[in-house]
């Protein structure tokens, strides 16, 4: 006799929940997932279909996790908080109930060169540099290094900053956006919620971060370049050093590039 246990069970009803919605809200397919914003994805395939992390908060958790938090001051007792609490997430997330040791797998989306220190999908470092660019005439030598100096120091902040979040999101899916999203499932359904059971239900299991990314290749008189600085890194396969993010919280944490990166990590998820 096989015993399943009643968190794997209503946690597998949860996935098939957001699976089924019809509306489309949070079954996504991997170009759609991957899409920028701005006309670029990180990977062509409208074949496979994962839920979206990111619609999964903003339509069915983002309310009730605001109502379930604790009182935080006494301003919060005269009139409604306006505090942002939208969490940061990965893009999207698939599960593998195939095994005795279940798969889960946290996916981030990136279009940009991760070997670039500065070039980050925000378009914050590139202001910076239109605006250096602009004012470059009218200042003296003196004045306009000193700005620099200042922009570099910001510039490298800004970096920092993004690489962070890259390692937050996959953290806040785990801690805070996977337990809120069962805990609501539950609740909706009527079904007993034993959130200690949960979380060692996650601990017993596999969670996997990958994180894909693309952009637009460098002309062929810059590639020589692009490769130099990449040997000079100090590991060419550690980009953003998402990497260090590994502990006993996710056990791999994968980079991969572009379409044919992707297809390859799907292939081996479907034979694990």
């Amino acid at each position: 006799m096989i015993f399943i246990s009643p968190e794997l069970n209503n946690f597998k009803n949860c996935i098939d929940f957001f699976k089924s919605d019809k509306s489309n809200t949070y079954l996504k397919s991997a170009t759609e997932l991957s899409d920028t914003g701005n006309g670029n994805s990180c990977v062509k395939n409208d074949d496979v279909y994962m839920l979206s992390v990111e619609n999964i908060q903003k339509f069915f958790l983002l309310n009730r996790i605001f109502k379930s938090r604790e009182i935080c001051s006494d301003e919060c007792k005269k009139k409604r908080c306006k505090n942002n609490f939208e969490h940061f997430v990965v893009d999207a997330f698939y599960a593998n109930f195939n095994h005795k040791i279940k798969m889960f797998f946290l996916i981030e989306f990136k279009y940009i060169d991760l070997y670039d220190k500065y070039e980050i999908s925000d378009s914050g470092i590139r202001k910076m540099d239109e605006f250096l660019s602009e004012i470059k005439d009218s200042l003296d030598d003196r004045k306009f290094d000193k700005l620099d100096n200042i922009f570099s120091k910001a510039k490298d902040a800004y970096v920092k900053e993004h690489s962070y979040r890259i390692k937050l999101k996959a953290y806040e899916t785990v801690y805070s956006i996977m337990p809120h999203m069962y805990r609501e499932y539950c609740l909706k359904e009527n079904i007993k919620v034993n959130m200690t059971k949960f979380k060692k239900f996650l601990n017993e299991n596999e969670i996997h971060y990958i994180l894909v990314y693309d952009f637009n290749n460098p002309h062929k008189n810059e590639v020589r370049n692009r490769l130099k600085k990449i040997k000079q890194l100090p590991c060419k396969n550690d980009a953003k050093n998402i990497k260090s993010i590994r502990d006993f919280t996710f056990d791999t944490v994968q980079v991969i590039r572009g379409t044919k990166g992707f297809n390859n990590l799907v292939k081996d998820i479907y034979v694990r």
